[in-house]
């Protein structure tokens, strides 16, 4: 859970939606990463560190919850 506070400290929803959009339109376009100011690619380098441990901490969930059911 530390992680999943970590992440919405960090940003909000809505935040972390337009850092996503940002941080694909960056990634596919090609040309927009070039747009991108040091602060902002700094911002969506660490985003991304966040949403990962995020998806880590989400992981280990799941498997703590399927332990779970799989002892009843």
């Amino acid at each position: 859970m530390h992680a999943v506070h970590a992440f919405f400290n960090y940003a909000n929803l809505p935040q972390a939606k337009e850092y996503l959009w940002t941080w694909l339109k960056a990634t596919v376009a090609g040309t927009y990463s070039k747009d991108l100011d040091r602060t902002e690619r700094s911002d969506l380098l660490y985003f991304y560190e966040q949403l990962e441990k995020l998806i880590e901490a989400a992981h280990l969930l799941h498997e703590s919850k399927s332990a779970e059911q799989d002892t009843v």
